[in-house]
């Protein structure tokens, strides 16, 4: 499932194995490719587009602000994706943290909410799990109900087992003119949600426009990435990522390898908060602030979602390709350094210099130590199948370069005349930024 395709050419990833090249929509594909399809979008796929009516959907949700005659109208659409959220309140807020308009998920965790921006903004669209909140479990088990009976994959969570559970996106949002509507479709999920964990500081800042938030979305995926243990290229922007909500619908392997890992959070909803506080933690930490436990945090999550979803692509129907991968996946583990280096880069450091830069303070010997042993064992290992598969890779290596140049010009922010009598610049979205 992707929304808000609109004209604009959107691009797709490829992966083999674990190792992701950016291939424009088009290019041949090569026998040894997994491609990705639908799933990753680093175009303005969800970008903004104009109309007089907003997206139609079967959204229940509705806006905190009635819009009045003239002014210009932001239209928010998009999915809240765990398993599926329903009942779930929805929050948008500016840059400056302020409320400026709700709603509520619908019975396919969707939203469409409408409200007029007061001015050019990064605006911070969360779904949060209140009392009357369910969801699809999608993964193996996803705990237990109140009768102590396990909830198995399609049975409903409830509310109880929900607290405390938050996804979130981006977009930055242009003041529409007059009688003009914006339109700006996303999807809310772990890796999205992952991803502006780490862009919250320079958001709160207040002085990110469409080309700003783009190159910091960029830098805090790189973080997001390694945080998730996950090899991306370099204009990567996991802020667009669209995953499909049916797994055994899904036939391209890369499709299966994002919505598995997404799904498989499902088995402890924790670890959604906790990977978020982690890399809250290592990326706004002050000189000298141990991080250990937030290491040691990512380390875990890593082993159990990995576990979880191996589990899981035993019992739908995914590619060979995919189980291959989650399965090279379990014998690793995060890589400490790479994170680190992606964190000074994100937080404006140099990582030329040294890993242990004072933009990042420095891990306990502890938990820099068991993630170091397990890397190793872990680069041990699959020393033979990256040897073996290298030849392979090589012939897509030199399609990667050459369509990273192309790729990197057309991730950007999506623009629209205003219906009506008024005209302008349309929002750029999570699907934009």
């Amino acid at each position: 499932m992707h929304f808000g395709l609109g004209g604009t050419e959107c691009l797709m990833i490829s992966i083999l194995k674990r190792n992701i090249t950016v291939n424009n929509i088009g290019f041949l594909k090569s026998p040894i490719a997994i491609v990705l399809g639908t799933v990753l979008m680093v175009a303005s796929c969800g970008g903004s587009s104009n109309s007089s009516s907003s997206s139609s959907s079967s959204s229940s949700s509705s806006s905190s602000s009635v819009p009045s005659d003239t002014a210009g109208v932001a239209v928010v659409t998009g999915q809240a994706l765990k398993g599926i959220l329903m009942g779930a309140d929805v929050i948008i807020t500016n840059a400056a943290g302020t409320e400026v308009a709700r709603g509520v998920t619908d019975s396919e965790g969707k939203f469409d909410i409408s409200f007029e921006p007061e001015a050019d903004s990064v605006y911070t669209i969360r779904t949060v799990a209140n009392d009357n909140t369910t969801m699809i479990c999608d993964a193996v088990q996803c705990g237990l109900d109140a009768d102590g009976n396990a909830i198995v994959t399609g049975e409903i969570v409830p509310a109880a087992n929900l607290d405390g559970l938050e996804l979130s996106n981006v977009l930055h949002i242009a003041k529409p003119a007059d009688n003009a509507t914006y339109e700006n479709d996303i999807q809310l999920n772990v890796f999205t949600t992952a991803t502006v964990a780490a862009l919250r500081a320079k958001i709160a800042e207040g002085n990110l426009d469409a080309d700003g938030l783009k190159e910091a979305a960029l830098l805090a995926t790189k973080v997001a990435a390694e945080a998730l243990g996950i090899e991306l290229p370099e204009d990567a922007n996991l802020l667009n990522l669209v995953l499909s909500n049916n797994v055994d619908e899904i036939v391209e392997a890369n499709d299966a390898y994002f919505a598995l890992l997404n799904a498989a959070f499902a088995a402890d909803i924790d670890n959604v908060g906790k990977l978020n506080a982690a890399i809250l933690l290592i990326v706004e930490a002050t000189d000298g602030e141990d991080i250990s436990a937030a290491l040691d945090d990512l380390i875990a999550i890593y082993g159990e979602v990995r576990q979880q979803a191996v589990a899981l692509s035993g019992i739908v129907d995914v590619p060979q390709e995919t189980i291959d991968a989650l399965n090279d996946d379990a014998n690793g583990t995060i890589d400490v350094g790479a994170l680190e280096n992606a964190v000074i880069e994100n937080n404006g450091g140099d990582t030329s210099s040294s890993s242990s830069s004072s933009s990042v303070p420095s891990s306990s010997s502890s938990s820099s130590s068991s993630s170091s042993s397990s890397s190793s064992s872990s680069s041990s290992s699959s020393s033979s199948s990256s040897s073996s598969s290298s030849s392979s890779s090589s012939s897509s290596s030199s399609s990667s370069s050459s369509s990273s140049s192309s790729s990197s010009s057309s991730t950007g922010s999506g623009s629209g005349s205003g219906s009506g009598s008024g005209s302008g610049s349309g929002g750029s979205g999570g699907g934009g930024a």
